[in-house]
């Protein structure tokens, strides 16, 4: 969460660059064969939420970082991410217990494809949606903050995404 000499808008932008970042290193590690993909996604749906809990001013402690259960439950009711991230909470066991050897000295089965595969573009859809909102250019510096930091509360979704190269961080139609 943000500490009280950086403002709120640079948390947004750079845990947003994050959750893009995890998510394009879990499709590279997927086509690698990698069975570290499983976490990077959850890392993406992970910094996603607490980039939009920041916009809400909603506190995380360190404990809670990867219940994502417990971060989409924070989201207010009528927060329009609060139930697509709900549904990605499932991910959440691959930030620990998939990551270890089992008792009996075996490794937890990978994700399935097709269940990585609809994730992974629902994390697309949603991260670039919330860049959309907050006015982040994704491919920006780490000193560059949102646009805005304003709190979601509709979906935009007919709005074309922010992509890097020009600068322009504005949404546009």
């Amino acid at each position: 969460m943000p500490s009280g000499s950086a403002p709120a808008s640079l948390h947004v932008a750079n845990s947003l660059r994050l959750a893009d970042r995890d998510l394009k290193d879990a499709e590279l590690l997927l086509r690698e064969g990698s069975r570290n993909a499983s976490y990077h996604l959850e890392q993406a749906a992970e910094k996603l939420l607490l980039a939009l809990l920041t916009s809400e001013d909603i506190h995380v402690a360190v404990a809670e970082t990867h219940r994502l259960d417990i971060l989409a439950d924070r989201l207010p009711e009528e927060h329009p991410l609060r139930d697509p991230m709900r549904k990605l909470a499932f991910l959440q066991a691959y930030a620990t217990a998939f990551r270890y050897v089992k008792t009996a000295g075996r490794l937890p089965p990978p994700m399935p494809a097709d269940k990585f595969s609809l994730a992974s573009e629902a994390l697309r859809k949603l991260i670039d949606g919330a860049a959309r909102h907050f006015e982040v250019d994704l491919e920006a510096k780490d000193n560059v903050p949102a646009g805005k930091v304003e709190r979601m509360r509709t979906t935009r979704t007919e709005l074309a995404p922010v992509r890097a190269g020009d600068g322009d961080t504005r949404p546009r139609r």
